[in-house]
C-alpha cells in the first residue's frame, strides 16, 4: 500500500476513533450533566478536534474526497474544530452535544463505509 493510500486509511480510521470515543463520552448524558461536567466538554471539545484535523488531512490528501463522499461531512467537520479552537471562549456546548449525538454518529458510519480494505 502507497503511502499516501495508508495516510487515508489512518486519518479514516481516526475520524471512527475518536468519532467513538466521542459518542462514549456522552452516552447516557443528559444535556444538564454534560454543561456541569467541564472535563466532559473538554473531552468532546478534543475529539471534534482531532476528528476535524483528520477531516482537513483527508482533503489535503484526496481533494475529490469531499465531492466523492458528500455523507463524511469533511468540510464542515473541519468547520467545526475551527470553531472549536479559535473560538474556545465561546463554545455553545448544547451544540456540541447535539454533534456528539447526531452527527459524529453519522460520519463514524460514513468513515467506516469508505475505509479501504486491508491490504493481503
Amino acid at each position: 500500500m502507497r503511502d499516501r493510500e495508508k495516510r487515508i486509511r489512518r486519518a479514516l480510521w481516526d475520524i471512527v476513533d475518536w468519532g467513538e470515543r466521542l459518542m462514549d463520552h456522552v452516552e447516557g448524558r443528559t444535556e444538564e450533566e454534560f454543561r456541569a461536567n467541564r472535563l466532559l466538554q473538554d473531552a468532546a471539545c478534543r475529539c471534534i478536534e482531532v476528528i476535524g484535523e483528520a477531516s482537513r488531512r483527508l482533503m489535503e490528501l484526496d481533494p475529490t474526497l469531499p465531492a466523492r463522499h458528500p455523507e463524511l461531512a469533511l468540510r464542515e467537520a473541519y468547520a467545526a474544530r475551527n470553531r472549536i479552537v479559535h473560538g474556545y471562549d465561546g463554545i455553545d456546548y448544547g451544540i456540541v452535544l447535539a454533534a456528539a449525538r447526531h452527527s459524529v454518529p453519522r460520519m463514524v458510519a460514513a468513515a467506516r463505509a469508505v475505509i479501504p480494505p486491508d491490504p493481503a
